[in-house]
Parts: C-alpha cells; sequence; structure tokens
C-alpha cells in the first residue's frame, strides 16, 4: 500500500473519530468511577461540620459517628425524597438535575459498598467512634452516614446521615454544590421518625 498524502490523511481522520468516540464514552462512563477519598472528605466535613452547629449557630460539644454505613438500602427515590417541598423548589433546574446523578450514583456506591475512608475531622468536635464512649454515648447514638453520592461532573453532591435521638431517629439528606473550590450546603432537609 502507497502512503499517500490523502491515504495518511484518511487514516488520521478515521483515528481521531475512533478516539473522540471513546473520549464520548469514558465521559459518560465517569459516573462510575470512585471518587477520591479526598473529595469524599472534603464534603464529609462539610456536613459534620454543619451537624455540631445547632440553628443558632452554637456548637454542640461532641458528635459522634459510626465508621460503618447505615445497614439499610437506599434507592434514588429515598435520596430525593421531597418531605419539605418548599426546599427542593429553591433548586435551579440544573441543580435538580444534578442531584438526581448524585443520587444514583450514591445508591450504586451503596449496591458495591463502596464505603468513604475513615479520616480524621478537622473539627475536634467530630469523631469516628467504634464502641461506647466514656462521655456516656451508647453505640446506637452515633450519627451513620451513607457514602456521597456525586454528579457526573462532581461539582454536585449529595449526603445522606441518619441521626438517632432517644428510641427515634431522623433522617438527612445534604445536597452540596462546589462553589470556587469550596463545598457549600444549597439544600438541607431532615426528617424525624418518632
Amino acid at each position: 500500500m502507497r502512503f499517500t498524502i490523502p491515504v495518511i490523511f484518511a487514516y488520521s481522520s478515521l483515528c481521531v473519530a475512533v478516539i473522540c468516540q471513546q473520549y464520548v464514552k469514558l465521559g459518560k462512563s465517569m459516573a462510575n468511577v470512585r471518587p477520591s477519598s479526598a473529595l469524599d472528605k472534603r464534603v464529609l466535613e462539610t456536613v459534620f461540620f454543619d451537624l455540631v452547629q445547632d440553628g443558632e449557630g452554637s456548637p454542640r460539644e461532641h458528635v459522634a459517628v459510626a465508621p460503618e454505613p447505615p445497614a439499610y438500602k437506599q434507592n434514588v427515590e429515598d435520596v430525593l425524597y421531597q418531605y419539605h417541598k418548599e426546599l427542593w423548589e429553591k433548586l435551579k433546574p440544573e441543580e435538580l438535575k444534578a442531584a438526581r446523578e448524585a443520587a444514583e450514583h450514591l445508591v450504586r456506591r451503596i449496591k458495591v459498598k463502596d464505603v468513604f475512608r475513615i479520616f480524621k475531622p478537622a473539627n475536634d468536635r467530630i469523631a469516628f467512634e467504634d464502641e461506647a464512649q466514656p462521655n456516656g454515648l451508647r453505640r446506637d447514638a452515633r450519627i451513620r452516614v451513607w457514602p456521597p453520592g456525586y454528579s457526573h461532573d462532581t461539582k454536585v453532591a449529595i449526603v445522606r446521615v441518619v441521626v438517632p435521638w432517644s428510641i427515634h431517629h431522623g433522617e438527612g439528606t445534604y445536597v452540596l454544590a462546589e462553589r470556587n473550590d469550596k463545598w457549600t450546603i444549597i439544600l438541607r432537609q431532615f426528617v424525624y421518625y418518632p
């Protein structure tokens, strides 16, 4: 075969088309890639910091977090359940779309048991605790967190938490957006089960 300029051009065009096609497939599959532990840490620290604040912004003394997620499964409808519709209505359409992507990712992470790595939170009022502590906390009084889910572009995250109180519990949903290299809570919804 003789390599003339038209043949080389046609061959290189075909190669570029195949590479571009593979790049598009890779981009679509990025939602299946395991997020870095650093990304999980930044998102979870934002949520944990919020959990040690009360409604007035004054800090709670201590928040114990279980190192393992809740045992029960989640589906996308559970994650996106709009108990307080007025909170969800404040989100822009693109934020809702990204939150759905993040919820789908969270559910996939739960199914494959892709949990986040335990880390030392920057705030010393938050600690991962395996057992009951000297401060009298029962083992079942620890907050439990599912691994965060992320939108395809990893700019929106969703975190689900279970917060025990007395013999009851509440569930929280956080939607966060990365803005100016900082994670910001754009939705916080808690549902308490008596």
